[in-house]
C-alpha cells in the first residue's frame, strides 16, 4: 500500500527518489530487527521477539488512522462486494499453497514420487491454471489482469521480479547459518555480518534513486546491479570451511551493492513500461511476484539444504554411533556444532556437512539471480517524464488544432 500511495501522490519521474527514501527506512528496520532479535535470543527469552511487535503494530495502526486520508469508493456495500474477485483470490491462494507444500515436502517429509507430493503439485498447478482462466474470461475486476503479460517488456520485468525474490533467499536465510556454524558467531554477530549487505544496498539505492530521476534512465543500473548480484552469488557457491571470513563478508557486501543498483530500477521499469491505468496494479503485482519468488526460493533451496544436510549427517552418525544422538540434534540446533558438545574430529566433519549443504543452496540460488538478469534484458526504455506536468501540457498541445495553439 505504501507503493500505491507513492504512485497516487507522485508523478513517475519523481518516484525513484522517494522510493529510495522508503527503501532507506525499510533497510534501517531490517538492520535493527535482526540485531535486536539476535540480542534478545542470546541474552533473554526468544518469545519477546514476538511480544515486542505488538506495541509497534499498535503505534503503526494509530499513525495510519490519524494521517492517511482517501476518498471513499462509490456504490453500495453490495456493489462493492460484487467487484471483489473472490474466485480468483481463492484459486490463487489454494494453488500457491498446494504447490509450495509439494515443494517443501518433496525429498524431506515424503519421497518425490510419493502420492502426497504428486497430488499436491498436480492440484496446485491445476488450480493456478484455473486462476488464469478466471482472470482472463470471467473476473469483472481481476486481481491480476492477464493483459499485463501480453506486453513483452512488462512481462520481462515482472518475471525478473519473481526470480529476484527467489535469488535473495541465500542472503536472508542461509548466510547467517554459515556465519553461525562455520565461524561460531552468535545470533547477534551473524546479524552484524549482514550489515555490509544492508548498508551497501541502502547507500547505493539512495544514489541510484537520484540518478534515475535526473538522468531519466534505469536500464543501465538495472543490468549492472543484477549482473553484480549474479557474479557474487556464483562466487559464494565455492566457499569452503577454511574460507576466510572477510572474503565471505566482502562478497555479501558486493551482493548488497548489486541489490541497491538493481532492485529500485527494476521497480521503476515495471511502472514505466505499463499503461498509466495499470501502474498501481503492476507495482503491487511486482511486489507480489517478488514475495512469491522468495517463498518458492525458500521452499526449493530449503529442500536442497535439508536433503544434503540430513544425508551427510546420517552417514556421519552411522560412522560414529556413540555420538549419533548429538549429530542428529545438530540438524535442528546448530549451536551444538560450536558450543563444545562434539569431539573436535567429529565437529570438523559436522561443519563439513553443513558447508556441503550450504554450497548446494548457493549453487541452486545463483541461477535464480542469473534468470532475473537474463529476463531484464528484454526491458525497454520509456521516458520517466511522460506524466510530468510539462509532458502532459505538451501532449495536450499536440492534440489541439494548430490555430487553437
Amino acid at each position: 500500500m505504501v507503493q500505491v500511495m507513492l504512485i497516487d501522490l507522485l508523478p513517475l519521474h519523481r518516484r525513484a527518489v522517494y522510493m529510495s527514501y522508503m527503501n532507506l527506512v525499510s533497510t534501517v528496520a531490517v538492520v535493527s530487527g535482526p540485531l535486536v532479535g539476535g540480542a534478545i535470543t542470546d541474552h533473554w527469552l526468544w518469545r519477546w521477539c514476538f511480544y515486542l511487535n505488538i506495541p509497534l503494530c499498535v503505534v503503526i495502526a494509530g499513525v495510519c488512522l490519524l494521517t492517511v486520508r482517501g476518498s471513499p469508493a462509490g456504490g453500495t456495500a453490495r456493489e462493492k462486494l460484487a467487484r471483489i474477485d473472490f474466485a480468483g483470490a481463492l484459486l490463487l491462494l489454494a494453488g500457491l499453497v498446494l504447490v509450495l507444500l509439494g515443494l517443501t515436502w518433496g525429498g524431506k517429509d515424503y519421497p518425490w514420487a510419493s502420492p502426497a507430493v504428486a497430488v499436491t503439485l498436480v492440484l496446485g498447478v491445476g488450480l493456478l491454471a484455473a486462476f488464469v482462466v478466471v482472470e482472463a474470461r470471467y473476473a469483472r475486476e481481476p486481481i491480476i489482469p492477464m493483459r499485463l503479460f501480453t506486453d513483452l517488456p512488462l512481462a520481462a520485468s515482472l518475471a525478473s521480479q519473481f526470480f529476484l525474490g527467489a535469488g535473495i533467499t541465500l542472503t536472508v536465510l542461509y548466510l547467517p547459518v554459515y556465519f553461525t556454524v562455520v565461524h561460531g558467531a552468535s545470533s547477534t554477530t551473524a546479524g552484524l555480518y549482514l550489515l555490509p549487505y544492508l548498508v551497501g544496498m541502502t547507500v547505493v539505492g539512495l544514489v541510484v534513486g537520484q540518478l534515475v530521476s535526473r538522468l531519466d534512465m534505469y536500464r543501465p543500473f538495472l543490468w549492472a546491479g543484477l549482473a553484480v548480484m549474479t557474479v557474487a552469488a556464483g562466487v559464494l557457491s565455492i566457499v569452503q570451511p577454511d574460507t576466510r571470513l572477510v572474503v565471505v563478508v566482502v562478497l555479501t557486501g558486493l551482493f548488497g551493492v548489486g541489490s541497491g543498483l538493481g532492485m529500485l530500477p527494476l521497480m521503476i521499469a515495471t511502472q514505466a513500461t505499463c499503461e498509466v491505468r495499470d501502474t498501481a496494479t503492476a507495482a503491487t503485482l511486482a511486489l507480489h511476484l517478488r514475495n512469491v519468488g522468495s517463498i518458492v526460493g525458500i521452499a526449493m533451496v530449503g529442500t536442497i539444504f535439508n536433503n544434503r544436510l540430513i544425508a551427510g549427517l546420517v552417514a556421519l552418525a552411522a560412522e560414529f554411533p556413540e555420538d549419533s544422538a548429538l549429530i542428529a540434534d545438530s540438524i535442528n540446533n546448530a549451536t551444538i556444532v560450536w558450543n563444545g558438545s562434539l569431539p573436535p574430529a567429529i565437529q570438523a566433519r559436522v561443519i563439513a556437512c553443513f558447508v556441503h549443504a550450504l554450497k548446494a543452496t548457493f549453487i541452486a540460488n545463483a541461477p535464480f539471480v542469473g534468470a532475473a538478469f537474463a529476463t531484464s534484458l528484454f526491458v525497454r526504455h520509456r521516458s520517466l517524464a511522460r506524466d510530468s506536468p510539462a509532458a502532459q501540457t505538451s501532449k495536450a498541445a499536440e492534440l489541439l488544432p494548430a490555430d487553437s495553439v
